[in-house]
Formats: structure tokens, sequence, C-alpha cells
């Protein structure tokens, strides 16, 4: 049986943009990596065990609440799947924050990874096996030492924006303070 290219189409299309991650029908992506600190100061903020960590905030740019239970975060490339998120909802407008410390028998919100300010990093958000639902290169060859500047947080100029720049107050699980300078990665 021979289905018409119309109706295979169609349902690709409803497959795609009934997924709870990755591009809404506008185009914008739905979790976002939004904020992130790769070098915290001892003044900055704290974990529930009273540890200044790095850490990085997500963000639900949609109309709908979200599953994270099939999303991973990663440092690393080549093992996208370093952290798996427990099975939670971020509600619309909503933040999640992970604690990017390398301990993670400290809770189910600490990665196993640690960003590295000094050499640079990369933030990766996947969805399932590999799909990149979204990254962020902070290295020195992008360019982009702001990013790098212990005690202070990088992320997106408004909540969800394709805006990036230093911010002015760092602000893990609120909505973001606007940005000293910006870059669009």
């Amino acid at each position: 049986m021979k289905i018409p290219l119309n109706i295979l189409l169609a349902a690709a299309a409803l497959l795609y943009t009934c997924s709870p991650t990755g591009t809404g029908d506008d185009g914008n992506r739905l979790i976002v990596i939004n904020e992130f600190m790769s070098a915290s100061s001892d003044d900055g903020p704290t974990d529930e065990h009273g540890d200044t960590d790095d850490w990085i905030e997500l963000y639900n740019n949609g109309e709908n609440e979200i599953s994270v239970a099939d999303l991973y975060l990663s440092d690393d490339s080549l093992q996208l799947h370093a952290y798996s998120f427990p099975d939670t909802v971020i509600a619309s407008g909503g933040f999640l924050l992970v604690w990017a410390d390398d301990e993670p028998l400290e809770g189910k919100w600490h990665a196993p990874f640690q960003l590295s300010w000094q050499n640079g990093d990369e933030i990766i958000l996947t969805k399932g096996r590999d799909r990149i639902v979204d990254r962020y290169r902070f290295f020195p060859e992008n360019g982009n030492p702001t990013a790098r500047v212990p005690g202070t947080s990088f992320g997106r100029a408004g909540d969800g924006d394709t805006l990036w720049g230093q911010q002015t107050e760092p602000s893990p699980g609120a909505p973001n303070r606007g940005i000293r300078e910006w870059r669009t990665d």
C-alpha cells in the first residue's frame, strides 16, 4: 500500500511538533540552556550543602509544562549522556537548576562533571540517544572570554532569548536580570 506524500509529511510534522523538546510551532526551542556559571566564587549561589559550585539553568520556553525525563546534560560531545534528569517537569516559563559539581552522590540535581572556566567548555542538552536540543560552547577559540570570568554567570539576555551575555547579576532558578554585553551564538 502506497501512502500519499502529503499524508506522510503531515504525520511527520505532527510527530515533530508534539515532541516535548526541540522546536515548537513558532520555531522557538522549548527547553533551552538559559544561564550558567563556570567558576563560582565564595560569595556565589550555594547548593543544598552550602557549596558554591558551577551550575546550569534550563528554561521552559513553551506554553505547557514539559517533562525532562528523557533529557541529558553533558560537557563532552563524546559522552552525551553524562547526566540523566530525574522524572520531573518544568512549568511553562519555569526554571530547573543542575549543579555541575562532579558530586553526583550529593543528590539528584548534581551532575557528574564540572565546567572548565580556565580551558573553556561546552554544555550540551540532548534528548533520547543523540538528538542535540541545545548547546553552548565557551572555549577560548570561540572568542568568548566573558563566559569564563570567575564569580559571574553567562546567559540569555532574556529568558529563552537568542542573545547571550555576561549577566549583571547571577540569577539561578529565577528570571535573567540583563546582560553587560551580548553576543549571538
